[in-house]
């Protein structure tokens, strides 16, 4: 339907013809708008799809700034990404510590790890934070 043909649908008042008339136009505002964003978020990657995210997020905390508003979003952002075969992975995390001056932590995890797996990596995680400790007292 063309725009003047709608507009002479609401003058008559069709109940009908009214609501008849705003489903088709909503089906064209999707089909025109949300076809092709469907189509090109489908071809991204997992980690793509997450970095997109971070930036909806991002967007939202400085709508929120500029407008005024309650900063009720905002800060370091944390991505993670969940699906069905692989369950939950974290693509971007935030620690609220330093991991430069706190690496027992690390090695706690990494002896969690190890204790799950067999596996024996502490010796080279304390030889990468010497090696850390050695590269920034030589700057």
């Amino acid at each position: 339907m063309q725009n003047l043909e709608k507009n002479n649908i609401i003058k008559q008042g069709g109940r009908q013809e009214i609501l008849q008339a705003i489903g088709e136009s909503l089906q064209s505002i999707r089909q025109e708008t949300g076809e092709p964003l469907h189509q090109a978020v489908s071809l991204l990657s997992k980690a793509e799809l997450g970095k997109i995210a971070e930036n909806f997020v991002g967007i939202g905390s400085m709508k929120k700034r500029i407008n005024m508003g309650y900063e009720t979003i905002g800060g370091p952002i944390d991505v993670a990404v969940v699906t069905k075969a692989d369950g939950f992975v974290w693509i971007k995390r935030k620690f609220y510590f330093d991991p430069d001056i706190n690496y027992n932590y690390f090695n706690r995890l990494s002896k969690k790890h190890d204790e799950k797996t067999g596996e024996n990596h502490r010796q080279s995680n304390e030889q990468k934070h010497q090696d850390s400790i050695s590269s920034k007292v030589s700057k």
